[in-house]
């Protein structure tokens, strides 16, 4: 039960915004290899002709992993989100849908009134008349 509470709380942060493009930067990724030469749009006689970031492969498959799993939980949620809205509106029809005058509870107070009239004038003609013939 408190899980539930705490996580219809629970906000989910926001997906980043894209950066915009750096000044000079690289047009494309290259792949840095061990013993390969520098691509030449990445850099001419050991001096950078662009901008570029160049970290470990592993740590790109870690972060190509995580952007995977994050539109896995996106498509998740948003097919939760699609049955919760379904769900709502399922429950907006009940709730709109006319009652009946029976199943009113005005109504039904008044009725159970009238009933518990009727029953006891009843047994007040019944008592009378078991009386008037037990007097005779």
């Amino acid at each position: 039960m408190i899980w539930i509470v705490a996580l219809a709380h629970a906000t989910v942060p926001e997906w980043p915004t894209p950066h915009d493009p750096v000044d000079e930067q690289c047009e494309q990724a290259y792949a840095v290899e061990v013993g390969v030469t520098v691509p030449p749009d990445l850099a001419s006689g050991g001096v950078g002709n662009c901008g570029a970031v160049c970290f470990p492969t592993a740590d790109a498959a870690n972060l190509i992993d995580v952007e995977a799993y994050a539109e896995q939980l996106r498509e998740l949620y948003q097919a939760d989100l699609i049955e919760l809205q379904e769900e709502n509106q399922r429950l907006q029809d009940v709730i709109n849908e006319p009652t009946a005058l029976t199943d009113q509870p005005t109504v039904n107070r008044w009725l159970g009134r009238a009933e518990g009239t009727v029953v006891g004038i009843l047994v007040g003609i019944v008592g009378w008349q078991i009386y008037q013939t037990q007097s005779q």
